[in-house]
């Protein structure tokens, strides 16, 4: 798993992605912009996650504003994993507080 950074101390709001696998939902999205070290949540992934053995690794879903995330957190939870989050505010929220020269953008 790629390096990434922790949480900004007594902030409660992630700076970095350390020990969490960050998954992107859609593929076009994906390629126009992520963040270092995540990977698209394609069907091979989500298959891979579910049948790992192991419903304790930390997943973080990442989608634009963090809005259809929570829906895949909601079903990666309803199958059992338990330690899965949705980024706050999805990868543009990531671009204005953490990463400013991200390139961000508007979904039409």
């Amino acid at each position: 798993m790629a390096k990434r950074q922790k949480r900004a101390r007594g902030t409660g709001k992630l700076s970095t992605l350390d020990d969490f696998l960050a998954a992107e939902g859609k593929r076009e999205e994906f390629e126009a912009v992520n963040i270092a070290g995540s990977m698209l949540l394609s069907q091979p992934v989500m298959q891979q996650l579910m049948a790992s053995g192991s419903n304790t690794n930390p997943i973080v879903v990442i989608d634009h504003a963090g809005k259809n995330g929570l829906d895949a957190a909601a079903y990666f939870m309803g199958h059992g994993l338990q330690n899965v989050r949705c980024l706050r505010g999805g990868i543009d929220a990531w671009a204005q507080e953490v990463d400013a020269k991200m390139r961000r953008y508007k979904l039409g």
